[in-house]
C-alpha cells in the first residue's frame, strides 16, 4: 500500500496527467452543478450513456486507488465522460442533437 501511495503522490506532483484529471473532474462537476435537472435528463435520454458514465466514474476511482500509476488510468477513464457530457451540454435542449449553426434544416 505504501508503494502505491508513494507512486501516486509522485505522479500527482510531476505528471501532466494530473492536469487532465483535474480538468475532467472539474468539467464533470461544473456541468452537473450548472445544468442541474437538464444533466439528469440528458443521462435519462441516453441509458447506455448513463451506464457508461457511472462505470467510468467508478472505474476511474478504482484505478486511482488500486493502480500504481492510478492518476494516469483515472485521467484516461474520465476524459471520455467529461467530453461526452460537454458535447451533450452544447446540444439542442429538446432533441439532444447538435445545434444547427448554418441556419438550414437538420
Amino acid at each position: 500500500i505504501f508503494r502505491k501511495v508513494t507512486m501516486n503522490l509522485r505522479l500527482l506532483k510531476f505528471s501532466l496527467w494530473t492536469d487532465v484529471l483535474v480538468a475532467a473532474v472539474g468539467l464533470i462537476i461544473l456541468l452537473a452543478l450548472k445544468l442541474g435537472s437538464r444533466f439528469r435528463k440528458m443521462l435519462d435520454a441516453h441509458p447506455g450513456l448513463r451506464t457508461a458514465f457511472y462505470a467510468s466514474l467508478v472505474g476511474g476511482g478504482a484505478a486511482f486507488l488500486f493502480n500504481d500509476s492510478g492518476i494516469l488510468a483515472a485521467a484516461l477513464c474520465l476524459i471520455y465522460p467529461a467530453a461526452t457530457t460537454a458535447y451533450l451540454a452544447l446540444c439542442d435542449k429538446e432533441e439532444y442533437l447538435p445545434l444547427d449553426i448554418t441556419g438550414g434544416d437538420r
